[in-house]
């Protein structure tokens, strides 16, 4: 093994032992890595992986228990059997990921279908709550709890931040385009499944539906929706529906909910 392949190999060691273990004992490893690059021996390397198992033995007792009775007692609708079980997805995405991370090039592939690419992202965001560009696993466990186990309001309100592109808190009129564009392409596909009748999404019934979303939820004709705005369409209008339907399935199958027995 060349002297760059093994420093390439004991730092991807080090990057994936990153979010397991304390700082003191990340340190400890880095040290140690720069040792075994400068100065190459089989035993040295046996010793290194030996001390890597050892600490980050340590570091999963340590680390993660605390996580998660904190979750719990966070969440009224997770239970901590719900919460290890997520637990376990999040760690196989973030081994399957090239970077070590849950980012959008890890998740969005998993999700689109059956989200359309134009919700894929955003929903990426919708759990990204520090926008560091990972989800991390309080973040998707958050995340899960409003989008499937909260109740109704708490479910549009993470719909809402799908479609807050910029993040703002309120959408513009571009962003209200585009979540109508999205929720008639949902809604049309979810018609034909049962009409057997393939229907596009008219620019005339987008333009049409936004405006009508602003004559009736934009009483200061600020030209944007609030997320309380959004909340009163959807107490009257069916067309979020569809996505509410499809990130329930989402949660389930590719992030590793199960099944509530109260459902």
């Amino acid at each position: 093994m060349s002297k760059n392949a093994l420093a390439f190999f004991l730092h991807r060691v080090i990057v994936d032992a990153h979010s397991q273990v304390k700082e003191t004992d990340l340190n400890k490893l880095k040290v140690k890595a720069h040792e075994i690059v400068e100065s190459p021996c089989i035993r040295a390397i046996g010793c290194f992986l030996g001390q890597c198992l050892d600490i980050l033995d340590r570091g999963v007792n340590v680390s993660k228990d605390p996580d998660v009775s904190d979750l719990v007692k966070s969440f009224d609708t997770l239970e901590e059997k719900d919460i290890l079980e997520l637990e376990k997805r999040y760690w196989n995405l973030k081994g399957s990921s090239p970077t070590g991370k849950l980012d959008p090039e890890t998740l969005v592939p998993l999700i689109s279908p059956p989200l359309p690419p134009m919700l894929a992202k955003g929903v990426f965001n919708a759990f990204d709550e520090n926008r560091d560009n990972h989800i991390d696993f309080k973040e998707m466990a958050c995340g899960i709890s409003a989008a499937c186990r909260g109740p109704l309001t708490e479910r549009q309100k993470f719909c809402f931040k799908i479609f807050d592109r910029d993040r703002d808190g309120k959408l513009s009129k571009e962003e209200l385009t585009a979540m109508i564009q999205a929720l008639l392409l949902l809604h049309y596909e979810e018609q034909e499944h049962t009409d057997d009748v393939c229907v596009g999404v008219s620019s005339d019934d987008v333009e049409k539906l936004v405006g009508e979303f602003l004559e009736n939820h934009d009483p200061h004709k600020s030209g944007f929706v609030t997320q309380e705005e959004y909340l009163m369409w959807t107490l009257h209008n069916p067309l979020s529906s569809a996505l509410l339907e499809i990130i329930f399935q989402v949660c389930h199958i590719v992030l590793g909910l199960k099944p509530s027995k109260s459902k």
